[in-house]
């Protein structure tokens, strides 16, 4: 046996050792468990939170002033991504605290709801769980500080042909009194996310009138971003709120509120001037057309006049002809311009500096490429480019080996780029030349353009139309349900990228004739100003955006078939355009060898 004095000293010895040991374990642990973390093992979790309750429930009235809302999730929530995901609205006087405990968010407003008020918490599918899977779809809790609910309610979806799936955020502003469209860059008065679809709902809105926008929140600040958030608007300007509301369409529009600024100047030769803006100078969207002028800087001596201007690159520089000969000293160049804001109007000025030259312009514009090459469609659009910017001062004709001829439009503007299209269609198969001789355009300086050779021939490119073992001879349709538009053209868009073909509509029916073959989508658009392409709007100026729409099935135009009584499944619920739709067309094989002259 061992002596009692050892013994005790054993039992002291694991007696500290329990004390001082256990307490850290214990510490650890629950550091561990206080700490949100990612658990390991198991399958990886690939579905993101769903709400499982709320308090006060969805729908409730009388709720009390001093009230704090909690949403639990079916799983633990990211701290990090639940601040930018919840909107109050209308926003909260002092503001409210937001935290995450678990699988709760908590909601404690600074100070109290405001009396006999609906509420609007909307949670979008930005919040997270704790392994970045984001919720399926964005979440509204309602409930009213009075005894009712507002009863007001809107309906739609976001249409943008450029894409299939998004969830753009829905923002609706009360229309005031002075009706600034500004006020769109600021927080909404209601607001949501619409589902993958682009479809959305806001029920329990205060009646009244608004101004309704969507925008794809790339920030999630909850504000759209004028410039650089895309955008998209119905195309009313404003919407009366009802109980039984009408379902709206909303359009891509232009958000950028951004005025042109004068880059730079340069002299092309000694009397003609370019100017350069940041941006084009678009007098649809409440810009006025630019003046412009010269100074010297050294203020003694005559200054040349601007005789004549051309706009160049979309209206974003603008060739100055100037009466005399620029000197060899500084001048500066004024650009003045007004800018509708609303009901206000703004004179801009802005000026530049370049150095004057004496030397006319004496290098002749050449042509460097043109194009399409290989095989045309039978309306192609021949693009000729040259070293600087010119004007055709000829007609200018296609001519096959049989000498039929076919005149070509062509724009008579300067520019670097020609564009040209056919009065009339070419014939399947057959082979042109175009005849290019240097008489036929100047430069800005009064310059023919440069020959090849000793000839005067610029050039003789050579262009093949399609053969019509490549044509559908026809492809047609009809929508019954959009009813008449003389306005509506019609669109069938290749996949393969070429340029999209345009019919005009009869009736809600479509008729494409001597389609090239292959696969694309058919869309139409209402064509406002009549430039054969859909249109953005503006939200500041507002101006209409025109409804497009292209529906989601790959349609084929096959070589030598007539294809006849196109269809699409619920055509005209536009706000379930990304569903598939089915579509019949009974089709008959036809010999277009006959019909190709």
């Amino acid at each position: 046996m061992f002596p009692v004095s050892i013994l005790n000293g054993i039992h002291k010895y694991m007696r500290t050792l329990f004390l001082s040991v256990v307490p850290v374990l214990i510490f650890t642990l629950f550091l561990s468990c206080a700490h949100q973390m990612s658990p390991t093992g198991g399958p990886d979790d690939r579905t993101g939170p769903a709400v499982m309750s709320t308090a006060p429930a969805t729908g409730s009235v009388n709720v009390n002033l001093r009230s704090r809302c909690t949403i639990t999730f079916s799983e633990w929530i990211s701290k990090t991504s639940a601040p930018k995901s919840v909107s109050i609205l209308p926003p909260l006087d002092g503001g409210a605290k937001i935290g995450v405990t678990g699988r709760r968010l908590e909601i404690a407003p600074n100070k109290a709801f405001a009396d006999s008020t609906t509420y609007h918490i909307v949670v979008t599918a930005t919040l997270q769980d704790l392994h970045g899977n984001p919720m399926i779809s964005s979440y509204t809790l309602i409930f009213s500080t009075g005894p009712s609910l507002d009863s007001g309610k809107v309906t739609g979806c976001v249409i943008d042909p450029s894409k299939r799936l998004f969830q753009p955020t829905v923002a609706l502003f009360r229309d005031t009194a002075e009706g600034k469209d500004t006020l769109l860059f600021h927080d909404p008065d209601y607001l949501t996310q619409a589902d993958s679809s682009a479809f959305f709902t806001i029920d329990n809105i205060r009646r009244g009138t608004y101004r309704v926008i969507a925008f794809v929140d790339q920030n999630s600040d909850h504000r759209l971003n004028p410039g650089a958030e895309a955008a998209y608007a119905p195309v009313r300007r404003t919407v009366s709120v009802t109980q039984q509301p009408d379902t709206l369409m909303l359009f891509p529009v232009e958000s950028d509120t951004v005025s042109p600024r004068l880059e730079s100047a340069r002299p092309v030769s000694a009397n003609i001037v370019m100017g350069t803006l940041s941006c084009p100078l678009d007098t649809m969207r409440g810009l006025s057309e630019a003046a412009w002028a010269l100074e010297r800087y050294d203020s003694k001596g005559n200054v040349p006049a601007v005789t004549a201007r051309c706009w160049l690159g979309g209206r974003t520089a603008c060739a100055l002809f100037l009466s005399d000969t620029l000197s060899l000293i500084p001048y500066r160049i004024i650009c003045s311009f007004l800018k509708r804001n609303g009901t206000l109007t703004i004179s801009i000025h802005d000026t530049v500096r370049f150095n004057g030259v004496t030397l006319r312009d004496t290098v002749p514009a050449a042509l460097s490429s043109y194009s399409p090459h290989g095989a045309v469609p039978l309306m192609p659009e021949i693009c000729l480019n040259f070293t600087e910017p010119v004007t055709i001062t000829a007609p200018l004709f296609l001519s096959d080996s049989l000498h039929d001829t076919v005149r070509l439009n062509v724009n008579a503007m300067y520019s670097d780029t020609v564009l040209l299209t056919p009065q009339r269609r070419l014939h399947a198969g057959s082979h042109y030349r175009l005849l290019f001789m240097k008489t036929f355009g100047k430069d800005m300086a009064g310059n023919p353009i440069k020959a090849r050779d000793s000839t005067d021939t610029v050039a003789t490119p050579l262009f093949s139309a399609i053969a019509a073992d490549s044509l559908a001879v026809s492809f047609a349709g009809c929508v019954p349900c959009l009813g008449t538009d003389k306005k509506r053209k019609w669109q069938f868009l290749p996949f393969s990228g070429g340029k999209p073909a345009l019919c005009a509509d009869s009736n809600g029916c479509f008729r494409f004739d001597s389609l090239p073959s292959g696969k694309g989508a058919v869309g139409y658009f209402t064509d406002a100003n009549n430039n054969g392409r859909p249109d953005k709007g503006s939200l500041v100026p507002w101006i209409a955006p025109e409804p497009s729409r292209i529906f989601p099935d790959t349609i084929e135009a096959r070589a030598r078939w007539e294809i006849e009584g196109v269809t699409f499944n619920k055509p005209c619920e536009q706000c379930r355009a990304h569903q598939a739709a089915a579509v019949s067309a009974p089709v008959k094989k036809t010999d277009i060898k006959k019909q190709s002259r």
